[in-house]
């Protein structure tokens, strides 16, 4: 049996038609899933056993990868997400980032 969790720099997201995704806290990325995957990821919460010896050689690839890469590590005892990591569900689309442009035109100007 193995536990992962999530590294702090990463959270569980959802959106509106994208409802599997890991976003990072710190960083302007978002790394979207299949359900499949998600299945995997979801268990990384520092709780949740993972019978290593029950996954297929690919499930087991998926959790090495992403232990590489830096989405999760192994957990200790007791560990368990932050609350900001928890996955959270957003009702509307998904939006990489968004610009304002303030001009001399604002109705808030000063005259």
């Amino acid at each position: 049996m193995r536990r992962y969790i999530l590294t702090p720099g990463c959270a569980l997201r959802g959106w509106k038609l994208l409802p599997y995704a890991i976003q990072y806290l710190y960083a302007p990325r978002t790394e979207f899933f299949g359900e499949a995957d998600w299945a995997l990821f979801s268990a990384c919460d520092g709780q949740t056993d993972i019978d290593w010896n029950a996954l297929t050689d690919a499930q087991r690839g998926r959790y090495e990868h992403w232990e590489k890469n830096g989405f999760i590590r192994r957990a200790r005892n007791g560990e368990r997400l932050r609350p900001e990591q928890e996955y959270r569900y957003f009702p509307a689309r998904f939006k990489q980032g968004v610009q304002w442009s303030v001009t001399g035109r604002c109705n808030y100007r000063r005259l």
